[in-house]
């Protein structure tokens, strides 16, 4: 009775054992070598797939409860090809590349004014000259007085100004001058005349050592008569650095041009005429039409007048080229 107890429990054991085994004749078999890259893969379905070593790990398990005499293949052991999974490579992000551009800047380039001489120079845009010489005088100029402070410039030429112990001379070459006033006045050097330097709309001197400098800002009054020409003083924070500013005619591009600053005096007089003529005629005919009811011609205003204007300006036309003339009052009467 004992004998065949154990017998139906072998006999249990075995069916149960034959169903869990995965078959050595069913699959590939993998060698050792297999065995080992295969511990290193993982699958990627899903997050929640177990690791091949794991698949790997049970199945040993399964087949070590096999005796040698019932395993009837070669000590391998074979998983199926499905279980495999090669990684799918990712490809390279690649950059996308940028052409370089140019830099931008802030401001357009200023526009240069070339210079011809040290009171002279000519645009570059439009090629026009600027010339500063009807300015130019044997002494200073301008004089300008701030505080205790005197500047003294002339443009094109030297001069001098404050005696022996002066910077300010013509051996020097000096364009622009300050005066201190003290105890002893001090005449300094702020520029020469072959330091001018053109930047479009400005003249900048320097006086030869680099401590000091003084610029003229050149600024346009083509209304303006040439004795209206002034030089300002504007103050500036930097003590060596003086900033004044010429307003004249000849700081336009062009220079002066006699007639160009205004209105003739004949024109002028014209001007006047032909406004007191239609004033004229607009209120006589207003007159006419609405206190005299006039209509047609009448509605002119002395219309007998300006209807024989005609034949008098005639008339003076030919006495004026074929009898007019001193002695000849006979003839006259004749005509």
């Amino acid at each position: 009775m004992l004998g065949r107890v154990v017998s139906y429990c072998f006999l249990l054991l075995w069916t149960v054992s034959s169903h869990a085994l995965v078959r050595a004749d069913s699959y590939p078999a993998l060698n050792a070598a297999d065995m080992t890259s295969l511990l290193t893969i993982r699958v990627s379905a899903s997050p929640e797939s177990k690791p091949i070593s794991a698949v790997v790990t049970s199945h040993l398990a399964m087949t070590s409860s096999i005796s040698p005499s019932q395993n009837k293949g070669p000590s391998t052991v074979s998983l199926p090809a499905a279980s495999i999974i090669t990684p799918t490579p990712t490809p390279s992000a690649t950059v996308p590349t940028t052409k370089p551009t140019k830099p931008i800047t802030d401001h357009p380039p200023e526009p240069k004014c070339e210079k011809v001489t040290s009171c002279s120079c000519r645009r570059a845009d439009d090629h026009q000259l600027i010339d500063l010489s009807p300015l130019a005088s044997t002494t200073a100029r301008f004089t300008i007085k701030n505080l205790d402070h005197t500047f003294y410039w002339n443009p094109c030429k030297a001069f001098e100004v404050g005696g022996t112990n002066s910077e300010c001379t013509v051996e020097k070459d000096v364009a622009i001058c300050e005066e201190t006033t003290g105890t002893d006045d001090i005449f300094v050097s702020l520029g020469t005349q072959k330091s001018a330097e053109f930047k479009f709309d400005r003249i900048i001197y320097t006086d030869g050592t680099g401590n000091r400098n003084a610029t003229v800002i050149l600024q346009c009054q083509k209304n303006d008569k040439p004795e209206d020409s002034k030089l300002i003083f504007l103050p500036d924070k930097n003590n060596m650095s003086y900033i004044f500013a010429l307003q004249s005619v000849y700081a336009c591009p062009g220079g002066y041009k006699p007639g160009s600053g205004g209105l003739s005096a004949g024109s002028i007089l014209l001007i006047i005429f032909f406004t007191v003529i239609g004033f004229y005629f607009m209120v006589g005919i207003a007159y006419q039409v609405v206190f005299k009811k006039a209509s047609g011609t009448e509605i002119i205003p002395n219309s007998a007048f300006w209807c024989a204007l005609p034949s008098y300006i005639k008339d003076g036309i030919t006495y004026l080229f074929c009898c007019g003339g001193s002695g000849r009052s006979a003839k006259y009467e004749n005509f």
